[in-house]
């Protein structure tokens, strides 16, 4: 059975490409998609995209209806249209001033003071259970930063006249920005920074922030260029949205809320779950932030911060990607799914269209599909070959496009030794 809510949200679609006398629905357009967010997330067919030889897609940005930019670990980047499919490279331009950090021949792993991912050890650590480790001790790799060495595009925005795109590296430590007429290469800025660039916002067509893992924000524009230290690494940023105000998550466990122009903290929220912290959403003055099982919705104004908190569907596998839009919270995880969360029933959209007996209750998320994963990887050969549910597609980064009809999804393998990726297109219509 059709609802009227859907019926209205697919009469909405259809008129909005229409004269304004001919579509009295615009009117009530964000009431319309209030009241049918929730039917829609219920009903969302994925659409996948292939891609292959690239590793990892952690960054994405919609430029126009149809076509998203996206980012990789291997510094790759690409311009997909959601319609046809088709692919187009974009140069991207390392500047040689750029602070280059020195590269160690030593395992993955062992960069990272780690043991090689196997299917034991993924059991042990996710879903608890005593292992013994048989490693051999963590290579030691003087040259690689405190934290492990940190790869790839992991950040991107476009200005608001919709001219320039901005992309973060984290290696080399800068921000590279593109017309977006014809995405040519225009300048390279905050190569200031000492360690990866998370993430980038514009504050304004000319003025835009960073946040970086050496523990600093920057601000970046005509006349105004200065950095500031923060209480931690910061692992993502969002522009409040006065556009005087920003939004800093930091490893350390807190957001933090910053006066752009007097360079102050105004407010430290502090939150109740703190492991893996990645990702952070806004919408108005609400947040959303994402760690290893929950997220947590923020209100600034609200004493002490924390008004929600829910778990993930991802159990422990980490919250990596989020978009708050109106009362849904939209969440993309490590363990391949993605989920719609409604604040006001403060419950997971069930999927609907099963049919009778497929399960005991409707699943309230959906799996991603598998992507592409280099098989010829030594450590997926030795590890994983013909184990693919181990090596989930994790959901690095979700956005929706700027008609907020359709949600673009693409991310990689969540093991950081495995090198795969996927990308997918969400939408009501099949």
């Amino acid at each position: 059975m059709v609802s009227d809510a859907y019926l209205l949200y697919t009469q909405l679609l259809r008129n909005r490409h229409a004269p304004a006398t001919h579509r009295r629905l615009i009117r009530d357009r964000r009431k319309a998609l209030w009241w049918t967010r929730a039917t829609v997330a219920s009903v969302l067919t994925e659409n996948p995209i292939l891609l292959k030889d690239l590793d990892k897609v952690f960054a994405s940005t919609w430029i126009n209806d149809r076509q998203v930019v996206i980012g990789t670990k291997d510094n790759k980047l690409l311009v997909l249209d959601t319609v046809n499919h088709t692919q187009t490279p974009i140069e991207v331009i390392i500047p040689s001033h750029s602070r280059r950090r020195p590269t160690v021949a030593v395992p993955k792993h062992a960069q990272l003071g780690r043991e090689a991912y196997t299917p034991s050890i993924i059991h042990a650590r996710r879903f608890g259970g005593a292992l013994e480790s048989t490693a051999a001790p963590a290579v030691a790799a003087p040259a690689l930063a405190a934290y492990g060495r940190c790869e790839g595009i992991r950040s991107m925005a476009v200005n608001p006249s919709n001219t320039i795109l901005a992309v973060a590296l984290a290696d080399p430590a800068c921000v590279i920005l593109y017309r977006l007429a014809d995405l040519y290469p225009l300048n390279t800025i905050a190569t200031e920074h000492s360690d990866a660039v998370f993430s980038v916002q514009w504050a304004d067509d000319t003025t835009l922030i960073t946040g970086s893992r050496d523990s600093t924000l920057g601000v970046w524009g005509i006349g105004t260029v200065g950095r500031w230290k923060t209480g931690g690494r910061v692992r993502d940023i969002k522009l409040l949205r006065n556009a005087h105000q920003v939004a800093s998550l930091n490893a350390s466990g807190t957001v933090e809320i910053w006066d752009i122009n007097r360079q102050y903290k105004d407010q430290e929220l502090p939150l109740p779950h703190t492991k893996e912290l990645v990702c952070l959403a806004h919408q108005h003055q609400r947040l959303a932030v994402g760690s290893q099982s929950h997220i947590t919705l923020l209100d600034p104004r609200c004493a002490g911060g924390s008004v929600h908190v829910f778990e993930s569907q991802d159990k422990s596998w980490g919250v990596r990607s989020l978009a708050l839009h109106d009362p849904i919270v939209t969440c993309g995880g490590g363990m391949g799914r993605v989920s719609f969360y409604d604040l006001r029933s403060q419950a997971y959209v069930l999927r609907a269209g099963l049919a009778e007996g497929d399960t005991p209750h409707p699943p309230d998320y959906y799996n991603v599909s598998g992507g592409w994963l280099d098989e010829a990887n030594t450590i997926y050969r030795s590890y994983f070959h013909g184990q693919h549910r181990l090596a989930p597609q994790a959901v690095y980064t979700l956005t929706y496009s700027p008609d907020e009809t359709k949600l673009f999804t693409a991310g990689g393998p969540i093991q950081t030794s495995l090198k795969g990726c996927y990308a997918a297109v969400w939408s009501c219509f099949t």
